[in-house]
């Protein structure tokens, strides 16, 4: 079983990593959107716009240097996910083969790369249209806001630091949804691992010959997961009183148990023994955990800002924006003295 709590820790690991990626990206497109001031604004547009492949071919550089040395930190922390969660279902089971460990692990592995790697395309391309947005946003104040061209760029500048790189991602379904880059670089490992630990659980089950598995449950869960969390079903209908996993859960489809963005999973249950629900937080908890994510993701916000401004030398807007950050960082103070939950110091970094 893959626990909320180290589906937590998986996610910070992958927030903390790309978070670094994508304000590195970010400050590299400020430093050279902040150059040629002598020229005049026409000139200067036009000769941002023909450095597209340029800028292109450098950000494919030091995206390919920046994923190559994350990559084994993204792995270690899978195996460790993929490591636990086994030892909790042989916690309950007993022994198991090692070839069901290897072969999943290699297969989160395996999956996680590859959504990693679209999501990397992906960010070129959104860091793309944001060179082509900041260009063209200076290019028009300059013209009509009665700025100077330097302020103008970085106005553009302050703008891409606080939105970030965003991309827009098509599903085979045609659903069309716009997400950061640690976002969608989460997303993908936490769901190959889920999907991986939970293949390996029941694989586990069929070596023990137990045929129940619970269901983790945690308040705050989406409506359509909450009729069926936290409870006991067969896996092959072998136990009478039970209903099947996949039928009441949808395990296996994209929106059901252990899906896109879910956060259960099961563990092997033998009748008649205690539950082990892993209930997590409250509904009050969940609410304020949903504020601390909140507040975390302003004090990322405004850390990236500061870091594009320093890029582009704009060192009025990097105190501006340093201003922010504090201020952010002292509601964080107030707020987790206020609730009682830990500060978690990895989910507010941003590093370059």
């Amino acid at each position: 079983m893959l626990s909320s709590s180290r589906i937590h820790g998986l996610e910070e690991e992958i927030l903390r990593i790309y978070g670094e990626i994508e304000a590195d990206l970010i400050a590299s497109l400020s430093r050279k959107l902040a150059t040629g001031y002598d020229l005049n604004i026409n000139d200067w547009r036009l000769d941002k716009l023909s450095q597209m492949g340029s800028v292109r071919g450098s950000l494919e550089s030091r995206l390919k240097t920046l994923t190559k040395d994350s990559s084994p930190k993204i792995e270690e922390a899978i195996i460790k996910a993929m490591s636990l969660a086994d030892k909790a279902d042989l916690a309950i089971i007993g022994s198991g083969s090692r070839e069901v460990f290897e072969r999943l692990t290699s297969y989160a592995i395996m999956n996680a790369r590859r959504g990693i790697n679209l999501s990397n395309s992906q960010a070129i391309e959104a860091s793309m249209n944001a060179w082509v947005s900041s260009v063209n946003t200076a290019y028009i104040k300059t013209l009509t806001g009665g700025t100077s061209l330097e302020q103008s760029v970085a106005q553009a500048v302050r703008k891409m630091g606080s939105e970030g790189l965003v991309a827009t991602y098509v599903s085979s379904s045609g659903r069309v949804t716009r997400q950061s880059l640690e976002v969608a670089v989460r997303r993908a490992v936490t769901t190959s691992v889920t999907q991986a630990s939970t293949q390996m659980t029941i694989e586990r089950c069929e070596e023990g010959d137990i045929d129940l598995v619970e269901v983790t449950a945690h308040d705050g869960s989406r409506p359509e997961h909450a009729v069926w969390q936290g409870k006991v079903y067969s896996l092959n209908g072998k136990t009478d009183g039970y209903e099947l996993l996949a039928i009441a859960t949808g395990y296996g489809e994209a929106d059901g148990l252990a899906g896109v963005n879910c956060r259960h999973t099961f563990y092997p249950y033998v009748e008649g023994t205690k539950r082990q629900k892993d209930i997590g937080d409250t509904k009050e908890v969940y609410e304020q955990t949903q504020e601390q994510r909140y507040i975390e993701r302003n004090i990322r916000k405004y850390k990236r800002q500061a870091q594009a401004c320093e890029a582009a030398k704009d060192y009025q807007g990097a105190e501006t924006a340093k201003g922010y950050v504090s201020s952010w960082q002292g509601r964080m103070r107030e707020f987790v003295d206020s609730t009682g939950l830990t500060r978690q110091r990895a989910r507010e970094q941003i590093q370059s």
